[in-house]
């Protein structure tokens, strides 16, 4: 069976240890962290990391987890985007220590009150960064914000989309599994 790849299913959090940005002013770009995890993901890596680059919302610092690839074109395509693009921060961990570790080790590392997460195997929308700041400085109490998803199979075929709540038990269980890796 054919992995997908997800459009757009992740989570944009408030670190919960600073204060909220404040709403008054709707002309503010505040910084966005966006906290990318990878371990040997060559496959989707190149088209992810080319979405976010391609946001609409340009003030942003890209961090790069690398959770202790092997592989060289892993690193290539790392060092790659290191070059092109100054916002773009990559961290290498000798050891290879799981998701959950390596995306907090991510999120300490953030310069932002604003963190999105973004998976190694996502093509995130133009407009999402630039939208979901929108929503979140233009809506009192909002302290995190989700994403619809289309699934896209290996050949580019797109199948499903969601927005809102997951339709079955099986979607529900992989959106639920990614939101508790982040608690």
């Amino acid at each position: 069976m054919a992995t997908p790849i997800y459009l757009s299913l992740l989570l944009f959090i408030l670190a919960t240890h600073i204060t909220k940005i404040s709403c008054s002013d709707s002309s503010q770009t505040p910084l966005v962290s966006i906290v990318l995890t990878t371990f040997n993901r060559d496959d989707y890596l190149d088209l992810t990391l080319a979405s976010v680059l391609n946001q609409t919302y340009t003030n942003f610092e890209l961090l790069i987890i690398d959770d202790g690839s092997h592989n060289a074109r892993t690193f290539a395509i790392l060092l790659h985007y290191m070059h092109l693009d100054p916002r773009v921060k990559v961290h290498l961990r000798h050891t290879h220590t799981g998701l959950v570790a390596c995306r907090n080790h991510g999120i300490s590392l953030a310069q932002s009150d604003l963190v999105a997460i973004v998976e190694d195997d996502d093509i995130i929308h133009p407009e999402r960064i630039q939208k979901q700041v929108e929503v979140f400085l233009s809506t009192e109490g909002v302290g995190v914000l989700s994403t619809g998803m289309v699934l896209i199979n290996e050949k580019g075929e797109i199948g499903q989309t969601y927005i809102g709540p997951p339709p079955n038990k099986e979607i529900f269980r992989l959106v639920e599994f990614f939101e508790n890796m982040i608690a």
